[in-house]
């Protein structure tokens, strides 16, 4: 996380329950390890793809992409005290920010720019982005 993020996203949170980080830059520790030139591509869900990093990435599982990765999650401790996280191995992040929204929250994408990123997201074995597989 850049030294800005959390100045910037509770700004960006305003009067709303959660702001989501929509766009960040992906680090591949594969191929960073490999010393490979494409080991950094940048992840705009709401363009939805990766720009570089696959030519087969889909739009299928749009939704999901846009409002899961929870580690780019600000939230109000109201709505989180709400609407509880699920007690999941896997999801739920995406099903937290379903529920509030089912209950009248309002959720709010916050766009990166490339130029400034706030976040580098490592993609590696052990974790659950499909991308790294």
């Amino acid at each position: 996380y850049g030294p800005s993020y959390l100045d910037r996203l509770v700004s960006a949170l305003g009067d709303a329950a959660l702001v989501k980080l929509s766009s960040w830059l992906w680090l591949d520790a594969r191929r960073f390890a490999d010393r490979r030139d494409d080991c950094l591509a940048w992840f705009d869900s709401i363009r939805d793809r990766t720009a570089g990093y696959d030519r087969h990435y889909s739009a299928a599982g749009f939704h999901s992409r846009k409002w899961g990765y929870g580690f780019s999650y600000v939230y109000r401790r109201d709505a989180a005290l709400a609407v509880l996280f699920p007690d999941a191995f896997l999801g739920e992040d995406y099903d937290f920010v379903m529920r509030l929204l089912h209950h009248g929250f309002t959720c709010l994408a916050f766009r990166d720019a490339p130029d400034h990123p706030l976040v580098v997201h490592v993609l590696h074995n052990n974790n659950s982005s499909v991308v790294a597989r």
